[in-house]
């Protein structure tokens, strides 16, 4: 299955994909046992990091999202659809005599 970050499109299925919670509960130790510190899970700190391929059109785009801090659509692997998320271009990089096609890891963030 493709992604699609705003109007751009992967050509392929990301390489990896993962979705870190902002879970805020921390177990302190104490001289009688433990004692849970809970916060909760906090939704909007939420992010998926990801690796996927662009045809270079594409790949304008998701940096034209990052560059301006433009909140989109996110459409997964599986179909879900997550609305008004961030996106964060961590690295990226061209095939070797392919230049049109772009390979990046991006994080996006739940806001």
């Amino acid at each position: 299955m493709k992604i699609k970050i705003g109007n751009a499109v992967s050509l392929s299925t990301p390489e990896s994909f993962k979705i870190t919670t902002d879970d805020r509960q921390t177990m302190i130790q104490t001289d009688g046992g433990n004692v849970v510190q809970d916060y909760g899970h906090i939704a909007s700190g939420d992010k998926i990091t990801l690796t996927a391929t662009f045809h270079k059109d594409n790949f304008i785009l998701v940096w034209n999202y990052f560059q301006t801090r433009t909140l989109i659509t996110f459409i997964d692997p599986s179909g879900i659809t997550w609305q008004s998320m961030r996106v964060k271009v961590i690295s990226y990089g061209y095939f070797s005599r392919f230049e049109d096609y772009i390979t990046c890891e991006l994080e996006l963030w739940t806001i």
